[in-house]
């Protein structure tokens, strides 16, 4: 997350000296009574803010309200914040009553008496007080700070609220709740983002890059001053960067941060054009040392240090794919769902032997501390598919794709429901992730949108279920019925509880039914298609043809007055499924 420009660590400091020295001043029995009128208001809402925040949530002119307002309409976690702003004012309300009471309490006991008991200690326990005062403060402020981007998990006093919150937080069990789910999704990202090379050429696109850069610049010396040629590939180049000020010119300034890779590809004689990328690569990274030394710009040092790091990376996981796949792969389909279970499965036997060969221990090597952070985090990952995901997935159908299998035995080993019925904030906080993702373009799968992703995963693992040989069973418009519309007291059963509990909003109710109806990025058919098409193995469909009209009906009358192009644009697919296949 982009921050603001705010060190939030300085104002937590202060803010903590200020706590100090107003709590040792005004003693003990003072600063305990703040404590009580702040912390029991917390225990209130930790057991009665779901239903109090719900309620002021879904109360319409609350949002209408807010969405006014264009700074915080614009922003990534709207639905967070309106869901943080309904709990605070549940908050606020227990506080004032909270407050009443104590007011009421302090006429019948003289604050006096306890500062005499006290004593010495008084002031001294006044300030140690005032410490968890402000740090309960400081965790109400550090959500609503988090997501209007003023700080960052890369901030000491940040991190340090959210690993350790206090107890009968909404933070605390936000950030509790989720952390099971983060942690497993951040070491799957982890081990996608290091094994997939291809990401790693953004980091080293300057070397790769550099015959079209060269040659640009090249003829721009050329057109613009009069140089005696030096020596290589580009000797016009080589004699401007040896004397620069010969040829004074604004235009040629970009130039000379190339100097150490000039003077690289000149004094060695470099023909670029006879070089593979791979080739280039490993002489770039042979010649690293030089070429770093020879440059004089500090930003370009940055990105060679960058590039000298991931080529690194690469060489070393290049060639381990190499073996691994069988001597050759293309990079384009590099995690295809073959490639990825052989590439899993070397990982298991290499994290075994992680001290003494394999790529583990080949990447250990580079003494790269950023990098042995993330062969942790991957070591957890290949430790977790091999005593949790691995079996999960084996009771998963067999044409469901190992990617998808994969991402659903992440989710299929939490239990969401219940931290996401307890806590409307954390249901709020996932919905704007996954529209944030979205919005950045963020794939899950190949190149396909999220929101389909989503959807291939969910119906799949919770919708439909295998007999007793594994063969997955219709599913049928009864089912749907029920999906959509059943009615539980306790749990939610159905999509209408979930909007009546706000663990849904109907924007992202709309994303859902879209992936599901959509063909726009010129598939066959929609996935809802497939999903009423008879399969080949077994010559019936996975949903009744009648699914659809179970589905039409219900989102016609939900969204009857909606005027919304994607609204529309899912009741004109359903209803053309519908006709085709009636």
């Amino acid at each position: 997350m982009v921050t603001l420009g705010l060190n939030f660590d300085i104002l937590f400091i202060l803010i903590m000296i200020t706590f100090i020295m107003i709590g040792y001043i005004t003693g003990a029995n003072v600063e305990l009574i703040k404590l009580i009128k702040i912390y029991i208001p917390f225990i209130v809402v930790f057991y009665l803010g779901g239903p109090i925040s719900r309620w002021i949530y879904k109360s319409g002119q609350f949002k209408k309200l807010i969405e006014k307002v264009s700074f915080i309409n614009g922003m990534a976690y709207f639905n967070t914040f309106i869901m943080f702003l309904s709990t605070f004012i549940a908050f606020f309300g227990t506080y004032l009553i909270i407050g009443l009471i104590i007011k009421f309490v302090q006429k019948r006991i003289q604050s006096e008496i306890v500062t005499y008991k006290l004593g010495k200690f008084n002031n001294k326990l006044g300030g140690l007080i005032a410490i968890i005062r402000f740090y309960v403060i400081i965790s109400i402020l550090i959500l609503p700070f988090f997501i209007l981007g003023f700080t960052s998990t890369n901030q000491f006093s940040t991190n340090l609220v959210l690993k350790y919150p206090p107890p009968y937080t909404q933070i605390g069990r936000l950030v509790n709740s989720s952390q099971p789910v983060l942690n497993a999704s951040n070491s799957l990202s982890t081990f996608m983002e290091v094994v997939d090379v291809n990401k790693l050429k953004e980091y080293y696109n300057v070397v790769t890059d550099l015959e079209t850069t060269l040659d640009g610049y090249e003829q721009q010396v050329d057109n613009t001053c009069e140089y005696t040629p030096g020596t290589g590939q580009y000797p016009l180049l080589h004699a401007y960067v040896n004397d620069p000020s010969q040829c004074m010119s604004e235009e040629l300034s970009s130039i000379l941060p190339y100097k150490g890779l000039i003077m690289w590809v000149s004094e060695d004689d470099v023909d670029l054009s006879n070089l593979t990328n791979d080739e280039l690569i490993e002489a770039f990274n042979d010649k690293y040392d030089y070429i770093y030394n020879h440059t004089d710009d500090i930003s370009m040092k940055s990105t060679l240090e960058k590039a000298h790091k991931s080529s690194e990376i690469y060489l070393v996981v290049n060639k381990w794919l190499k073996e691994t796949l069988g001597g050759s792969y293309d990079i384009a389909n590099l995690l295809n769902d073959d490639n990825m279970k052989t590439i899993i499965d070397q990982l298991v036997i290499d994290h075994a032997n992680e001290n003494t060969e394999g790529l583990f221990f080949e990447l250990y090597q580079l003494d790269n501390d950023e990098l042995d952070q993330k062969l942790v985090s991957i070591g957890k990952f290949v430790k977790n598919y091999t005593e949790i995901y691995e079996p999960i997935m084996n009771t998963m159908p067999e044409q469901l794709p190992f990617k998808y299998k994969l991402i659903a035995s992440t989710l299929k080993n939490f239990n969401f429901m219940p931290p996401l019925e307890r806590t409307p904030l954390m249901a709020m906080y996932v919905i704007d992730t996954f529209k944030l993702l979205d919005e950045a373009n963020m794939k899950l799968m190949d190149d396909e949108p999220i929101y389909r992703t989503l959807v291939k995963i969910v119906i799949p693992l919770y919708l439909l279920k295998p007999d007793e040989n594994g063969i997955m069973q219709t599913y049928t418009a009864e089912d749907m019925q029920d999906l959509l519309t059943k009615h539980c007291d306790k749990n939610v059963c159905s999509i209408d509880d979930a909007f009546n509990k706000v663990i849904i909003t109907e924007d992202f109710f709309i994303e859902l039914m879209y992936a599901l109806t959509d063909d726009e990025d010129g598939d066959i058919q929609s996935y809802l298609e497939y999903l009423i098409t008879d399969q080949p193995d077994t010559n019936r469909p996975l949903m009744e043809k009648e699914v659809v009209d179970v589905l039409e009906d219900y989102f016609n009358e939900m969204f009857k007055n909606s005027d919304d192009e994607r609204v529309q644009a899912i009741k004109d697919s359903l209803s053309e499924v519908g006709d085709v296949n009636g």
